[in-house]
């Protein structure tokens, strides 16, 4: 039987920064809120910070699956509030 690998010493942290404007930082801010209280239901810690016109999302993770699994997901999310903000803004 093959042996199991482990990652019990693994450490993962990652860091997205975005600078828009206030506005769109606040707005993308309040849209990812929800789904950064999940988180903890899953296998990766998520820290939003919002200030001014910076938006910073970090992710810890013992998990490297976890871990890009959780950043693929916070980075669609934000394209996808970004593009809902520039269809708003083009009406």
């Amino acid at each position: 039987m093959p042996e199991e690998h482990t990652t019990s010493n693994l450490h993962i942290k990652a860091t997205i920064n975005i600078t828009t404007s206030k506005e769109a930082a606040a707005a993308i801010y309040k849209a990812l809120l929800p789904e950064a209280g999940s988180e903890r239901k899953r296998r990766a810690a998520v820290k939003l910070e919002h200030k001014d016109d910076q938006l910073t999302i970090e992710v810890t993770t013992k998990d490297l699956s976890s871990a890009r699994a959780v950043i693929g997901s916070y980075l669609r999310l934000i394209k996808a509030a970004s593009s809902t903000i520039d269809r708003i803004k083009q009406k």
